[in-house]
């Protein structure tokens, strides 16, 4: 519940962002970029320090502070869309998507201290189909009561969110602190982290795949509609459509993820989240509704399972700061795909841009097949030291 309320928030808040933007103080479509870039910032720029931070307390009581200043981040940006001071709204929301950062890295190194092996699968799902459903449901909820009477109820629903989180948070047991890492000086523990994702081959695998897959992923964000209007000649409600099925295909993944995972080798839904959005890119140009249900269904069950891996071969004391590190490069690397594959659009067509894409998904499904994933029938075990 901690989690869904943390998902429930970030989700709202990101929808409501640009469209309060946009309505509230007619910002020019940069200045509505750098708000949402704002946003996304804080993975990049608290992933590193915030995975130390999970590593280093009690990670019930991580979840709860952090999802605390959450609250109180997005408490702050309704007085700044009553104030009507952009900067303050910029600020605010950087604030409480930082707390969202930390409070999903404890969330994610709290499992396996709270859930038997045999079980993560089902709850990571669970944590996974809170995501899916809450970045579904937020773009139309956002838009809904921001075309009332009071705009700024959207992110004050958010903060009910992340406040809700917070007070779910204070029911889940706390753990004990690593012994080391509070004695590690912050940039050294953070390095630790790195270089174990860099050396263990399971997580270097799921570190490269992420890589290539969120480049494509987000160049296919930044030309889907370019390339469904000018070459597939859509209409936008068929392009709403497809992308519907994306947020279809995520929650769908997320609700079967359990029993997929306990009745197929690992190994095959770590092949096929990777090959399932390559397949998609294929069959897009004639099928986009079942092409992007695909990108939402495979991938969702490879995000559930890669989460299983990571927390099976992490020491206990490392697994905020292996999360970290992986999302760390997923967020560095999402802009210069979006950047990259628009302009590849803007010099060569949409049609060349979709080839580059496709190039990354088959890149992803290259990392696992050449790695240890590619043999595994179940989880590995879990790293003593």
């Amino acid at each position: 519940m901690a989690a869904a309320g943390a998902h429930a928030a970030d989700q709202l808040a990101l929808a409501a962002l640009p469209l309060l933007a946009v309505i509230v103080f007619q910002a020019p479509p940069d200045m509505v970029g750098v708000l949402v870039a704002l946003h996304a910032a804080a993975w990049l720029v608290l992933a590193l320090p915030g995975g130390v931070l999970v590593d280093r307390l009690p990670r019930g009581r991580a979840i709860l502070w952090s999802q605390a200043a959450s609250a109180l981040g997005l408490s702050a940006a309704v007085y700044a869309v009553a104030t009507g001071s952009l900067a303050g709204l910029g600020l605010a929301t950087f604030v409480a998507a930082g707390g969202t950062v930390i409070g999903l890295l404890a969330t994610g190194a709290l499992v396996p201290d709270l859930a038997p092996k045999p079980r993560w699968s089902e709850v990571n799902a669970r944590i996974e189909l809170a995501r899916a459903v809450a970045a579904v449901i937020a773009p139309s909820l956002a838009a809904y009561v921001i075309a009332g009477p009071w705009p700024a109820a959207s992110l004050a629903l958010a903060a009910c969110g992340a406040l809700a989180a917070a007070l779910w948070a204070g029911r889940l047991p706390t753990t004990e602190t690593p012994p080391l890492v509070g004695r590690e000086a912050p940039w050294r523990a953070a390095a630790a982290g790195l270089r174990f994702v860099m050396a263990e081959p399971n997580l270097r695998a799921i570190a490269l795949c992420a890589l290539f897959w969120n480049f494509a992923f987000l160049g296919l964000v930044a030309v889907f509609v370019p390339y469904a209007t000018e070459v597939l000649a859509m209409a936008p409600a068929a392009i709403g459509v497809a992308l519907g099925a994306h947020g279809a295909g995520l929650i769908l993944g997320a609700l079967l993820a359990p029993r997929v995972l306990s009745r197929l080798k690992l190994r095959w839904v770590m092949l096929g989240g990777p090959a399932l959005s390559a397949l998609a890119i294929l069959v897009l140009p004639w099928a986009p509704v079942p092409a992007y249900f695909l990108i939402g269904f495979g991938p969702m069950l490879w995000s559930i399972g890669r989460t299983g891996v990571c927390q099976a071969v992490s020491p206990a004391a490392l697994l905020g700061r292996v999360a970290a590190s992986i999302q760390f490069a997923v967020y560095g690397v999402r802009p210069l795909g979006a950047l990259a594959c628009g302009a590849i659009a803007g010099s060569f067509g949409p049609s060349a841009a979709l080839a580059a894409i496709g190039l990354g998904f088959a890149l992803s499904f290259l990392a696992i097949l050449v790695s240890p994933l590619a043999r595994l029938a179940s989880m590995p075990e879990r790293a003593l030291a």
